[in-house]
């Protein structure tokens, strides 16, 4: 299918257009053509100007007859192509002509020119700067309107003779073709030709950002989500003046609450790394919850930008540890020790730091027992995880004790539990607690 012996009339056929208002010409800046043509076929034909469609549409049966459909091409300081199309869009086939250049040198009225586009690469959008002008060709105020896609962009502009104005037309980033068409207004009604025809294809859109949670950790119920310090973060001060509140809470929800032991503070070891950990069950955490983690870190009540992770459950079996055959679970991991301090005095109402070995990047728990008869057991050393060098550090506040004694032992012991499997009890570390130390 073709359009066949396609041409544009050359002048004297063509012409400046000129309208008639209250009895008077108004010269507008388009020059009139015709674009003749024949086809082979019937087709639904409409003439596209520099890619977009500028006519209605036309019905025409093939044959040798010689059809022409009027063009009037504005002059707005660029040359044009026009081509003969089909779009196969009303039951006819699709075709189209090669290009013909066209323009014109008429002047009229006023004038819409295209001055600039310019880019914003943080949007992709594009600006489009027109100049409308008053030419003074008649001496009278003309109203003026640019429109985008056949929608007016701004307020209508009216222009004395010898006057001119700017607007700035913004592209969407789409990747679509869009076209920005200049109109002036002859009596009361704006006329049917463009004074200005500006054919852009817009930017494509600016990616959106990748979704921080896509590479989130996957849990089953029953596994315990470990967080520690990044190795690359700098250490926390350890003399007490910093320390990271940890929270929790679901996608993209922010309802934030502290997660872990302590209400989710959690004071760092000797060497500044901290950690600490969430106990999932199916209950609390079930199969298809996804949540949102963020640690802040904290300097003389001072907080820095929180960081973010991300952890969603999933659906698996966690094993059971082995049973003795009563249904009581045996351990099955290697227990830790503790190593200090030994033979430890130390004043009630403080903190005392316990230390120790064990399987590197396991979670550890704490026990208190009485080795006297009397003392308050509900003191336990914080949990804490084994570092990489096989080495943890902990802590336990003392109560003072008070009278008729004027001490106290109390017993520590580590375990590992971790995913539902736990080891023995370490050894103990017995501790005296004295009331007054001097």
């Amino acid at each position: 299918m073709a359009f066949n012996n396609v041409a544009i009339d050359q002048d004297p056929g063509t012409f400046c257009l000129v309208y008639t208002s209250g009895g008077a010409q108004v010269p507008l800046p388009n020059r009139v053509h015709q674009v003749n043509f024949t086809c082979t076929v019937t087709h639904n034909v409409v003439l596209q100007l520099d890619g977009a469609t500028i006519t209605s549409s036309y019905l025409y049966s093939g044959g040798a007859t010689v059809r022409a459909i009027r063009l009037p091409v504005p002059n707005d300081g660029r040359h044009h192509q026009v081509k003969v199309v089909d779009r196969g869009v009303n039951g006819t086939p699709a075709a189209q002509s090669s290009s013909i250049e066209v323009w014109s040198d008429c002047a009229g009225v006023v004038s819409h020119v295209v001055q600039a586009v310019t880019q914003n690469p943080a949007t992709n959008e594009q600006y489009v700067d027109v100049t409308v002008s008053n030419t003074g060709v008649i001496q009278q105020a003309y109203t003026n309107r640019l429109l985008l896609d056949g929608v007016t962009v701004g307020t209508e502009i009216v222009l004395n003779p010898g006057q001119s104005a700017t607007r700035r037309i913004t592209i969407p980033a789409d990747s679509r073709q869009h076209v920005i068409k200049g109109e002036v207004k002859i009596g009361s009604s704006f006329a049917n030709d463009p004074c200005l025809w500006y054919v852009i294809a817009a930017n494509a859109p600016i990616p959106p950002p990748p979704d921080p949670s896509a590479g989130a950790s996957e849990f089953k119920p029953g596994e315990t989500v470990i967080i520690q310090s990044a190795t690359s973060s700098s250490p926390l001060a350890v003399d007490g003046s910093e320390w990271v509140l940890m929270e929790i809470s679901p996608r993209n929800a922010g309802t934030w609450k502290p997660v872990g032991y302590g209400g989710g503070l959690i004071a760092p070891q000797e060497d500044g790394t901290w950690s600490t950990a969430i106990p999932t069950t199916a209950a609390t955490y079930p199969v298809g919850s996804q949540w949102d983690v963020r640690a802040r870190r904290f300097r003389n009540y001072r907080e820095s930008t929180p960081t973010l992770h991300y952890f969603n459950m999933v659906a698996g079996t966690v094993p059971d540890p082995p049973n003795d055959g009563s249904g009581n679970p045996l351990p099955t991991l290697t227990a830790p020790t503790i190593t200090g301090p030994t033979g430890r005095d130390q004043a009630g109402g403080t903190w005392l730091k316990i230390y120790g070995t064990g399987t590197p990047g396991a979670r550890l728990e704490f026990s208190t027992e009485r080795v006297t008869a009397w003392g308050q057991t509900n003191y336990v050393p914080e949990p804490t995880t084994v570092g990489a060098n096989g080495r943890w550090e902990t802590r336990v506040f003392g109560k003072k004790q008070v009278d008729p004694h004027d001490y106290k032992v109390l017993g520590y012991r580590a375990r590992i539990r971790q995913n539902k499997q736990f080891s023995p009890w370490s050894n103990r570390l017995d501790v005296t607690w004295r009331h007054a130390w001097r």
